[in-house]
């Protein structure tokens, strides 16, 4: 699943201030912290996604061709979805479930889904996410 990895990573951090790399909180503009190292890691494996997963970079050009996404908007929401199963996997003990995948990118691209309404449609406007200084 997230088979170059190295290479990603370097890729990702590319859009990204190069302290994410050594990093590990940081406070957003929210007040609230977070990890800019793991932002990284999220953003490659989603890199390598797109590379392994026809789905996945197919909902990329979904998000940047048909609704105007920046592309590192649309990475970032990719990025949300892959969390959020990274997440519902390790807290309930459960091994990758490819249609359940499959259906939060489906989500993630029907505007009247809650998944659209959350994470695309505030970046709608096609400018690139802030990403808050370290």
């Amino acid at each position: 699943m997230f088979g170059q990895g190295r290479d990603s990573f370097h890729e990702a951090q590319k859009v990204h201030p190069e302290e994410y790399a050594t990093t590990s909180s940081a406070i957003n503009e929210e007040g609230e912290e977070w990890n800019p190292r793991l932002h990284l890691v999220t953003h490659a494996a989603t890199l390598d996604q797109m590379e392994e997963l026809d789905e996945v970079k197919e909902t990329y050009e979904t998000l940047t061709e048909e609704f105007g996404l920046h592309s590192h908007a649309a990475i970032h929401a990719l990025s949300y979805v892959l969390s959020e199963l990274i997440f519902d996997m390790m807290s309930q003990d459960e091994e990758y479930d490819r249609d359940s995948h499959l259906q939060e990118l489906e989500e993630l691209t029907n505007p009247n889904s809650d998944l659209y309404q959350m994470v695309v449609e505030p970046r709608e406007d096609g400018d690139p996410p802030a990403h808050p200084k370290t």
